[in-house]
């Protein structure tokens, strides 16, 4: 080959890669183009919910595919202070989204072999008074054990008392009668997760606070989730807000220790953390698939009618994309957790009001990411 045709030879080569390395750059550019668009929408649909509803600090956190697409704050986790929402480190009452994380503390002690799903909830709690019906672990993991709800005195769910152990707390409820036969119905029951905290620590050995730390908490780097002590300065922990219509003024919101109800709804944490377990569990990071698919299994009770829950996890269909997980609202806080599986995408929010709704916000934002 002449030296000309060498030339031309490898000029050709040239343009052809610096063609691709452009047009590689120009597909890049157009991606994160996309991208700063989704979550330019997405912003705008957070900042009117904020306005709307008078939300002090709210923040969320978005993986997919095991990427983190987004996670951001907005407004304050401290409005006297004027601190501002960090999606990592702002740790907010997340209220029933605690019996999740208490349902995949269980989860691992079933894949363990240290806990039995049909076993007598006394074999592991024999302190718990006896009933006129037994009733199993899955049965108080799925709600239908009969165990009851708040009772409606406003003191029970503005609990001011320190509770300083599980069993301590229990008092609450355990010696009050079962509501139906075990099975016959559901009925969400707050106490029913009080009682699966008791259950963990039968079968663990443990307290149900080190028990988490050591399994959940500790192994899955969550080092901004942690249990919500009314009497301990916690670097990290969220204003509680309500919003006063009377005065137009976001105020704080009532003095409540949550101490009485750790398992049912008094953890707190961030959205980080949050999205991190549902994608960690989504991924079969904490168990295995078999387990996990049998934890958000549809239950149905005696008659087969389903419930809509498994053994912690909520089955949603009230947004245009199915999902699972679950929501929480505790006196001056929310949480929510979503999974897609069809799109292996995890939603976390957590914010600082608790009086809110925002369920349109979260379909629009979910199918901002899915597209």
């Amino acid at each position: 080959m002449s030296g000309l045709k060498v030339r031309t030879f490898f000029m050709k080569k040239s343009q052809l890669f610096i063609s691709l390395l452009l047009l590689i750059i120009l597909i890049t550019a157009c991606c994160e183009k996309k991208e700063d668009l989704r979550i330019k929408e997405a912003r705008e649909v957070i900042t009117g919910l904020l306005n709307n509803q008078h939300i002090a600090g709210f923040s969320i956190t978005v993986i997919k595919d095991g990427e983190l697409i987004w996670s951001e704050g907005f407004g304050y986790a401290d409005l006297e202070n004027k601190t501002q929402v960090d999606p990592e480190k702002s740790m907010f009452r997340i209220g029933s989204v605690s019996k999740m994380i208490t349902a995949i503390g269980a989860a691992k002690l079933y894949q363990n072999g240290q806990l039995n799903l049909k076993a007598n909830v006394r074999k592991y709690v024999p302190y718990f008074p006896e009933k006129k019906y037994p009733f199993t672990v899955e049965q108080v993991a799925s709600h239908m054990s009969g165990i009851r709800h708040y009772s409606g005195d406003p003191k029970e769910y503005y609990n001011k008392r320190r509770y300083t152990s599980v069993k301590q707390s229990l008092e609450v409820f355990m010696n009050d009668s079962l509501q139906f036969k075990p099975g016959d119905r559901y009925l969400y029951s707050s106490f029913g997760y009080n009682t699966m905290s008791a259950i963990i620590e039968g079968a663990s050995g443990q307290t149900y606070i080190e028990y988490l730390s050591d399994a959940i908490f500790n192994p899955l780097g969550m080092n901004h989730t942690t249990f919500d002590y009314s009497d301990s300065i916690i670097i990290g922990r969220t204003g509680h807000y309500e919003f006063d219509s009377a005065s137009n003024k976001i105020i704080n919101a009532e003095f409540v220790d949550n101490s009485y109800k750790w398992a049912g709804g008094g953890l707190l944490s961030s959205s980080f953390d949050l999205a991190n377990l549902a994608w960690a569990w989504h991924s079969n990071q904490i168990v295995t698939d078999s387990i996990k698919q049998l934890f958000i299994t549809n239950k149905r009770l005696n008659n087969g009618e389903p419930t809509n829950y498994g053994f912690g996890w909520a089955i949603y269909s009230d947004l245009d994309i199915p999902s699972y997980g679950h929501g929480g609202t505790a006196v001056g806080g929310k949480g929510t957790v979503r999974v897609f599986p069809d799109y292996d995408m995890v939603i976390g929010i957590t914010i600082n009001n608790w009086k809110v709704g925002y369920r349109d916000e979260l379909n629009e934002i979910v199918k901002l990411f899915i597209q």
